[in-house]
């Protein structure tokens, strides 16, 4: 699967702000069948129907690793986001040396989710981590510094499932993120769902 064409803002997209009838018409412009009894549920929760348009849509890359970062102190989403891109900057270091960011391809989707307690925390997927040892970058999450919790990183093994999982999280009023290198598939969205209303 190819790599889409890179975006060099350094700002992740959002998708939160894409309603119900965006994402119902992205979903008719992306020739996914959208059967009467689906959109009878739509039209009851749509909310369901945006997480497996969201879920499709993540699944389109071909993920490595799922990826669940905690925290061990309450952070506000811009300091805890903030520890997460610097997580991931030092992954990518390590497979693609100094210049990664110009010429690495690991890429991801983050999405944040908050516990029944109030804390944030973050789940990803991620590619182009080769053949790297999962366990060290767990290491590496838990010591970055005191304010990061445990991180759990397991193997993709479907891609789907995985996707569905983290779009999951969209329906409960998370941001999603996505690396500089993915491009703003944001915007396309909505200029998609424009053209065909």
């Amino acid at each position: 699967m190819a790599l889409p064409q890179p975006n060099h803002s350094h700002t992740s997209s959002s998708l939160r702000g894409i309603d119900s009838t965006h994402l119902l018409a992205i979903m008719g412009g992306m020739n996914t069948p959208t059967p009467e009894s689906l959109l009878a549920d739509f039209r009851k929760n749509p909310r369901y129907l945006r997480r497996i348009a969201y879920g499709d849509l993540i699944s389109r890359w071909p993920w490595e690793w799922f990826v669940t970062l905690t925290f061990a102190e309450d952070l506000n989403p811009d300091a805890a986001m903030k520890k997460v891109r610097v997580w991931l900057s030092r992954l990518a270091a390590s497979l693609y040396g100094r210049r990664w960011y110009k010429n690495g391809a690991l890429y991801w989707i983050c999405a944040e989710e908050y516990q029944k307690q109030g804390r944030i925390h973050f789940h990803l997927v991620i590619a182009g981590v080769r053949n790297t040892r999962r366990l060290t970058w767990m290491d590496k999450w838990q010591f970055l510094d005191r304010k990061t919790g445990f991180a759990r990183i397991e193997a993709v093994e479907s891609n789907s499932g995985s996707s569905h999982y983290l779009a999951k999280y969209l329906g409960k009023d998370g941001e999603i993120y996505f690396s500089h290198n993915l491009k703003d598939i944001s915007s396309d969205l909505v200029a998609q769902s424009q053209d065909q209303g």
